[in-house]
Protein backbone atom coordinates (compact mmCIF):
# COMPACT_ATOMS: atom_id res chain seq x y z
CA UNK A 1 0.00 0.00 0.00
CA UNK A 2 0.85 3.41 -1.08
CA UNK A 3 0.03 4.90 2.37
CA UNK A 4 1.07 4.15 6.14
CA UNK A 5 -1.94 3.46 8.28
CA UNK A 6 -2.86 4.82 11.33
CA UNK A 7 -2.55 2.33 14.18
CA UNK A 8 -6.29 2.41 14.78
CA UNK A 9 -6.45 1.61 11.14
CA UNK A 10 -3.88 -1.01 11.04
CA UNK A 11 -5.26 -2.67 13.64
CA UNK A 12 -8.85 -2.66 12.24
CA UNK A 13 -7.73 -3.90 8.54
CA UNK A 14 -5.51 -6.79 10.49
CA UNK A 15 -9.05 -7.49 12.39
CA UNK A 16 -11.17 -7.74 9.00
CA UNK A 17 -8.15 -10.11 7.62
CA UNK A 18 -8.96 -12.56 11.18
CA UNK A 19 -12.37 -12.87 10.48
CA UNK A 20 -12.25 -12.81 6.30
CA UNK A 21 -9.88 -16.11 6.61
CA UNK A 22 -12.37 -17.67 9.27
CA UNK A 23 -15.52 -16.51 6.58
CA UNK A 24 -13.82 -17.95 3.64
CA UNK A 25 -12.92 -21.17 5.82
CA UNK A 26 -17.01 -21.05 6.89
CA UNK A 27 -18.43 -20.09 3.48
CA UNK A 28 -16.93 -23.39 1.97
CA UNK A 29 -18.79 -25.37 4.75
CA UNK A 30 -21.61 -23.72 3.08
CA UNK A 31 -22.25 -21.55 5.84
CA UNK A 32 -23.06 -18.32 4.46
CA UNK A 33 -20.88 -14.91 5.89
CA UNK A 34 -20.83 -11.26 5.92
CA UNK A 35 -18.37 -9.16 7.34
CA UNK A 36 -19.32 -5.42 8.30
CA UNK A 37 -16.99 -2.46 8.73
CA UNK A 38 -18.09 0.30 10.70
CA UNK A 39 -16.55 3.48 11.60
CA UNK A 40 -17.19 7.48 12.32
CA UNK A 41 -16.98 9.72 9.01
CA UNK A 42 -13.37 10.55 8.07
CA UNK A 43 -12.02 7.19 10.13
CA UNK A 44 -10.28 6.16 7.07
CA UNK A 45 -12.83 3.15 6.58
CA UNK A 46 -11.64 3.61 2.12
CA UNK A 47 -7.76 3.15 2.74
CA UNK A 48 -8.65 0.34 5.61
CA UNK A 49 -10.73 -2.00 3.28
CA UNK A 50 -8.03 -1.44 0.62
CA UNK A 51 -5.40 -2.60 2.63
CA UNK A 52 -7.96 -5.86 3.18
CA UNK A 53 -8.13 -6.14 -0.44
CA UNK A 54 -4.62 -6.07 -0.86
CA UNK A 55 -4.12 -8.91 1.65
CA UNK A 56 -6.53 -10.77 0.48
CA UNK A 57 -5.45 -10.58 -3.57
CA UNK A 58 -1.99 -10.90 -2.41
CA UNK A 59 -1.61 -12.92 0.65
CA UNK A 60 0.52 -12.09 3.65
CA UNK A 61 3.68 -14.02 5.33
CA UNK A 62 0.70 -16.60 6.49
CA UNK A 63 -1.91 -16.80 3.77
CA UNK A 64 -1.57 -17.06 0.43
CA UNK A 65 -3.49 -14.66 -1.97
CA UNK A 66 -6.21 -14.84 -4.12
CA UNK A 67 -5.41 -13.52 -7.54
CA UNK A 68 -9.22 -14.04 -8.73
CA UNK A 69 -10.73 -12.46 -5.89
CA UNK A 70 -13.83 -9.95 -6.57
CA UNK A 71 -14.95 -7.26 -4.31
CA UNK A 72 -18.41 -5.51 -4.38
CA UNK A 73 -18.59 -2.30 -2.85
CA UNK A 74 -21.91 -1.45 -1.98
CA UNK A 75 -23.01 2.53 -1.33
CA UNK A 76 -26.18 4.60 -2.08
CA UNK A 77 -24.22 7.67 -3.22
CA UNK A 78 -22.60 7.64 -7.04
CA UNK A 79 -20.20 10.49 -5.86
CA UNK A 80 -19.11 8.66 -2.58
CA UNK A 81 -18.82 5.73 -4.84
CA UNK A 82 -16.50 7.51 -6.88
CA UNK A 83 -14.63 8.79 -4.61
CA UNK A 84 -13.74 5.16 -3.24
CA UNK A 85 -12.63 4.08 -6.24
CA UNK A 86 -10.06 7.06 -6.92
CA UNK A 87 -8.48 6.64 -3.80
CA UNK A 88 -8.84 2.57 -3.65
CA UNK A 89 -7.19 3.05 -7.58
CA UNK A 90 -4.21 5.30 -5.69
Amino acid sequence: MKIELKSFQDTAARQLWKHARRASDEARDGDLQAIVLSSPTGSGKTVTVTQLMEWIVAGDENTSGDSEAVFLWLSDSPELNAQSRDKILR
